[in-house]
């Protein structure tokens, strides 16, 4: 298109968009697929075995195992969380045996079929260029700012299915065909299984935006038999599920622990629902991260001519697209060499989380003001394909943006898909004003910038929650013993504690004897082959109900385990859980305590551990049993670099 047709066509009005997009070019998207997926190869592999989070990792891998030798959740065992996961779990240890690094590979996996999708889903309303920089960005934050999580582990299924079916619902809205919306239905059924959060966003989110849209470019009867096909397939997963757990006797208390009294963990439901607003309103960081962000966007939509037509852009130059390409690697490369010769040991928030804060930000509430426009439009006049699929990733972005915000204010997964949905919409913005052009180069820079700082962050400390750091991973030297953990690396210190904890544990108690590994360790069931002494098998705040911490207090009082394994929290520390969690009342995460407090004169301690965080593990076991250490008992600090 010549220069001045395009100008032409940048100052035309918004009105005047096409029945169909002028699509991009296949070459141009199907290579930005390739870099991504190369991207997300080097942005993980540095890092991704070479620590093991003690804290997090096995969570419900622990319950696959218990699935797969015929416990059955909910009955046998608590689960705060739909069975999708465990079960999934329960197959990969059918299929490739008790290896820990098979989910971590298998997310791996479900990031590059991500960012596949979600150029494929945002192209068909933005140019390529500018939703590759968008999804690269977002991409990167996800993996790489997220220290708290380990790959492939729950919050994975929260984000990958919900957004499968949301491309899977676009596809619908280009296709025009029923067998598309049943599609959508299992997806979104099976988002439901995974997580509840967004599981119930994703269900509602389409089971009104898929019809509605498909209502307004086609008519009722279309919108209808859409709706009824979308049902058809959310009772796809569900009705295995639900007859298996019923024929179990497991289907009542399935329902609760779920979504009823299990909801419980989270606090009132009021305060679950308000939890972003909440946390923002209390926490400075956050209230700093959440008004730059709020300031940019209002910069941006003062300054932009929002009538130009970003449909009509022809697709950036080569050239330039090479450049970003070879400068999100580059990033890659100095943040991993840059950690061989540098290590922060307590980084500033404002380096380590508000970068990233105050991007989630940026396009959680960028993508609440698209919404609020596009559907603006939408009840205004007849709508075509390309403002439905507008709507339908502005919504979706928002609905899946706030449910994972109900867990965590600035938990990571926001900003997928909203980030980079928004930085692809800005982008695009920017390149159509003549005026701004330069803020439009000079955004991928940061871009890059961030990219590398948080590759840095990551590789300087890969894992950090719950009293657990791990250090530098140019410190992960050592392979582990348990076969378990086949495939990872940890530090000296890492490997040593992992190795002491397993063999004092195996040493002082028998294979048939119950232990308690508390509150969110049962990495150790799994590498000491011993079971829970407890009903719930975590006992962290924001996953065991009080009334579960109360019964399970009780029963280890009654039958105390041989070993106990305990992370030691302050009172600070539960005080902080409670503010958050229990709307400031007391938790029974305070009954455990104290049941573990009135068992200690029974149990000779065998281990101190103190982290790099400051935070305390004790060995303890039973003193009517042999209580055997593997070398005199004495303190030891873990995670330092």
């Amino acid at each position: 298109m010549p220069l001045t047709e395009v100008q032409e066509a940048i100052q035309q009005s918004s009105t005047s968009i096409p029945n169909r997009r002028r699509p991009g070019s296949p070459v141009a998207l199907r290579h930005s697929m390739y870099f991504l997926s190369l991207f997300v190869l080097a942005a993980v592999l540095p890092w991704w075995n070479r620590y093991v989070g003690v804290t997090n990792d096995a969570w419900h891998y622990f319950y696959g195992g218990q699935i797969l030798v015929g416990k059955v959740p909910y009955r046998d065992f608590y689960l705060f969380v739909p069975p999708l996961y465990p079960l999934k779990n329960a197959l990969l240890i059918f299929l490739f045996g008790n290896r820990i690094i098979v989910p971590h590979l298998v997310g791996i996996a479900e990031i590059v079929v991500l960012v596949c999708v979600l150029m494929a889903w945002i192209t068909r309303v933005l140019p390529v260029f500018e939703t590759m920089v968008g999804v690269t960005v977002a991409i990167a934050l996800y993996i790489l700012s997220a220290s708290a999580e380990t790959l492939g582990g729950l919050h994975q299924e929260a984000v990958f299915l919900p957004i499968l079916a949301g491309w899977m619902a676009s596809v619908a809205l280009r296709r025009r065909t029923l067998p598309f919306c049943v599609m959508t239905g299992v997806l979104a059924g099976l988002a439901l299984l995974a997580k509840q959060t967004t599981g119930l966003a994703v269900l509602f989110g389409l089971g009104l935006l898929l019809p509605t849209l498909l209502w307004r470019c086609d008519g009722i009867r279309r919108a209808q038999h859409a709706f009824l096909s979308y049902v058809l397939g959310v009772a796809i997963p569900w009705i295995p599920v639900c007859s298996w757990l019923g024929a179990k006797g497991a289907l009542g208390v399935f329902i609760s622990d779920t979504f009823v009294r299990g909801s419980s963990s989270k606090g009132p439901l009021v305060d679950t629902l308000l939890r972003s607003i909440i946390m923002i309103a209390r926490q400075p960081d956050l209230q700093a991260a959440s008004l730059i962000a709020v300031t940019t966007l209002a910069a941006f939509f003062l300054l932009v001519n929002r009538a130009a037509v970003i449909e009509q852009l022809v697709e950036t130059a080569g050239t330039r697209v090479a450049a970003f390409v070879w400068a999100a690697f580059a990033a890659l490369a100095c943040g991993f060499f840059l950690s061989r010769f540098y290590s922060m040991r307590h980084p500033h928030t404002f380096v380590r989380i508000l970068p990233r804060d105050v991007l989630l930000f940026f396009g959680e509430f960028g993508c609440l003001v698209l919404f609020a426009l596009s559907v603006r439009r939408f009840f205004g006049s007849s709508i075509n394909e390309y403002q439905s699929q507008f709507v339908l990733l502005a919504g979706l972005g928002c609905a899946l943006a706030y449910a994972m915000g109900c867990s965590w204010a600035n938990y990571p997964g926001i900003v997928l898909p909203s980030l980079a949905f928004v930085i692809a919409y800005v982008l695009s913005r920017l390149r159509a004003d003549s005026r701004l052009r330069t803020v439009w180069v000079a955004a991928p820079v940061l871009c890059i910038l961030v990219i590398l700082q948080y590759s840095f962050l990551r590789l300087d400390t890969p894992f950090r929650w719950g009293g657990w750091q791990e250090p530098n991973v140019r410190l992960a030297v050592e392979s582990l013993p348990e076969s378990e953990l086949a495939g990872f690396r940890a530090s000296p210190e890492s490997a040593g504690f992992i190795t002491r904890v397993t063999q004092e544990i195996e040493a002082n108690s028998r294979p048939g004897d119950a232990v308690l590994a508390y509150p969110d360790i049962p990495i150790f069931y799994v590498l000491a082959h011993r079971l829970p002494a407890t009903f719930a098998y975590i006992h962290y705040i924001d996953v065991a109900p009080d009334f579960v911490d109360h019964a399970d207090a009780e029963r280890i009082l009654r039958d105390p385990p041989a070993v106990i394994v305990y992370w030691e929290q302050t009172e600070e520390e539960v005080r902080a859980g409670e503010v958050t969690y229990r709307h400031g009342g007391r938790s029974g995460v305070r009954d455990m305590v104290a049941a573990i407090d009135a068992l200690k004169p029974q149990y000779r301690i065998l281990d101190t551990f103190e982290t790099s965080t400051g935070d305390r593990f004790i060995v303890m076991a039973r003193s009517s049993k042999l209580a055997v250490s593997i070398r005199p008992s004495r303190v030891r600090l873990v995670g330092q670099n």
